[in-house]
């Protein structure tokens, strides 16, 4: 965050960091996925919208145990072929190796 923007005594803990204005710690070597188990930002169900009519019931749906994997393991190894997979992978690791 540029300082001009940046909370000054604010502590913030989200998944939401890395990016061309990052400045400061980004937030540590903390994961950024949800959930995690390196003790992340949970859900407050204090702060949860309450439920009201539209055309019927209406509330945050819980996806911390969807499969987010299957779809794109089929797509690596069923509809790319060989060099495709070794540009993507290719692609990835460059990507990464100065994170």
């Amino acid at each position: 965050q540029l300082p001009i923007n940046w909370p000054r005594r604010a502590c913030v803990a989200n998944y939401q960091r890395d990016g061309l204005m990052c400045l400061f710690d980004n937030q540590g070597n903390a994961p950024n996925y949800y959930p995690n188990s390196y003790c992340g930002p949970v859900s407050d169900p204090e702060a949860l919208e309450h439920k009201y009519k539209v055309s019927g019931d209406v509330a945050r749906y819980n996806s911390a145990d969807d499969d987010n994997f299957s779809q794109a393991r089929d797509f690596y190894m069923h509809e790319l072929k060989d060099d495709e997979r070794q540009r993507l992978c290719q692609n990835i690791a460059n990507s990464l190796q100065h994170a």
